[in-house]
Parts: C-alpha cells; sequence; structure tokens
C-alpha cells in the first residue's frame, strides 16, 4: 500500500512539473508581448538564449508593431479580421485548422490585451 502512494505521489509530481513547462515558441512570444520585448532586448545586447532565433524574435516584434499600430490607427481592419478568425473558427470542423485559428485569435487579442495595459500605467 505504501509503494501504491508513493508511486501515486511521483506521477503526480511528474504530471505536475510536465504541465508547467512552457515552450517559448513563436505562439507565446506573440501572446505574450511583455516576454516578446524582454527577448528583443536580451537579441541586441547578446544575452539571449531561447528556443527561437534573434532574426524571428525581429521579425515577430515587426509582425507584432504593425497590430499595434493597426489597432491604435481606429481602423475598423483590426477588430474585423477578430471577427473574420472567429467566424471561420466556429465554421470549421478541421482540428488543425480550428487550432491555428485559435492561434491567431489569440495573437490579436494580446495586442488589444498589450495596448489597455500598456495605456493604463
Amino acid at each position: 500500500m505504501k509503494n501504491l502512494v508513493n508511486l501515486l505521489v511521483l506521477v503526480f509530481l511528474g504530471i505536475l512539473t510536465t504541465g508547467c513547462e512552457v515552450k517559448h515558441n513563436h505562439q507565446y512570444y506573440m501572446t505574450n508581448p511583455e516576454k516578446l520585448i524582454k527577448a528583443y532586448r536580451q537579441c541586441h545586447v547578446g544575452d539571449f538564449h531561447g528556443e527561437v532565433s534573434c532574426d524571428s524574435i525581429d521579425k515577430m516584434v515587426e509582425a507584432f508593431k504593425e497590430d499595434v499600430n493597426r489597432f491604435l490607427s481606429g481602423d475598423s481592419y483590426f477588430g474585423l479580421r477578430i471577427i473574420k478568425l472567429q467566424n471561420e473558427l466556429a465554421n470549421t470542423n478541421n482540428a488543425k485548422k480550428a487550432r491555428i485559428l485559435r492561434e491567431k485569435i489569440e495573437q490579436k487579442m494580446s495586442v488589444v490585451r498589450y495596448v489597455f495595459t500598456a495605456g493604463s500605467q
């Protein structure tokens, strides 16, 4: 019985630590602007040791800036793009396409969150 309890504790701890691992990939950075900015700064002082290249970080920063500028310009394109993505997601039966659409929506919404939280600081 004691061995069973020990085994369950080990399995639980394994699941817990595995579940906490975060891959710092494209999606992670594009949905965590503060981490993207930090990685960008680290790249340009030669102190970045991430899972993606500094070239990729630079491209992500440019894409993020474009989205922020488009959002701040008041152009309805940004909001309409989110609605279009949501409609596509609602109408898809393809799991891979649904995942990609969810990621795109998350990326666009991270821009909105960033603008509103940055503006309140």
